[in-house]
């Protein structure tokens, strides 16, 4: 029989597995050897707007278990383009979508920066519990313009902080984005099957009031234009430490009630 590098053989178990592992879209191509693959529907058909007890992904309450607490930026000028969303992830490795916020009028970074630390503050977090905070790169110009360091001179004048250097954890930069080398499509597209794997694995829960979110996987159609798009990146950047595998073991953990 065929085997793979590590000597796993390729039977129907294995098929089963690899199908589970795919995004539904590419199943064709991947699995089957089609030459073409297309979205049909929703891009995350595994999500399931439906309550845990019916077989779906949402719940009423955050767990009683600790948590490691991250949280993501999506940069925008527009109304809805800014959004940010923080997350959990519990030491069974479940992944806990808290909250989010998305821009619902022009406004400035000051009034951007006091409604993230509000939605914090709706979890009863502060920045400092945060293992990491990451976000996109910078978009627009002028007084229109939003990025990581905008963004942090924002909150740090909320919290009351004199420099930037004092808000820690600072903002980073989600891995895809960095560096000459990178391949953003191609790393977002991992993002998009980690998640994908985590909802299939049973292991994705996302707490009722994230409304937005809801909307948006359940009806993404994987299109880069979609206003969808801009909640479900800053959900995959919230992730991007914990995909990357960067902070493994050194997480700090939070009871969040």
């Amino acid at each position: 029989p065929k085997r793979t590098r590590e000597g796993e053989i390729c039977d129907a178990a294995w098929i089963e597995r690899t199908i589970a592992d795919c995004l539904p879209y590419e199943v064709p191509v991947r699995i089957h050897g089609a030459w073409d693959m297309a979205v049909e529907g929703a891009y995350f058909a595994g999500f399931k707007p439906a309550d845990v007890s019916l077989g779906g992904h949402l719940v009423e309450h955050p767990p009683s278990d600790d948590m490691a607490l991250y949280l993501g930026f999506d940069h925008g000028t527009g109304v809805g383009n800014q959004t940010a969303v923080l997350v959990g992830f519990t030491p069974d490795g479940t992944l806990w979508v808290l909250d989010e916020w998305q821009r619902t009028q022009l406004s400035t970074v000051r009034d951007d920066a006091e409604e993230i630390v509000g939605m914090l503050s709706r979890m009863s977090v502060s920045w400092p519990d945060l293992v990491q905070a990451y976000g996109d790169i910078p978009a627009g110009q002028g007084p229109a313009r939003r990025g990581n360091a905008d963004l942090e001179n924002g909150i740090r004048k909320v919290l009351g902080m004199r420099s930037r250097k004092a808000l820690m954890p600072r903002i980073r930069t989600t891995a895809s984005k960095r560096g000459k080398g990178s391949n953003p499509r191609q790393a977002a597209q991992y993002a998009y099957r980690w998640l994908h794997r985590r909802m299939a694995e049973g292991r994705f829960k996302m707490l009722k009031q994230c409304e937005g979110l809801t909307a948006a996987l359940g009806r993404w159609d994987g299109s880069p234009a979609s206003s969808f798009k801009h909640l479900i990146d800053a959900l995959h950047y919230a992730c991007s430490g914990v995909i990357a595998q960067r902070r493994k073991g050194r997480s700090r953990v939070l009871r969040v009630r």
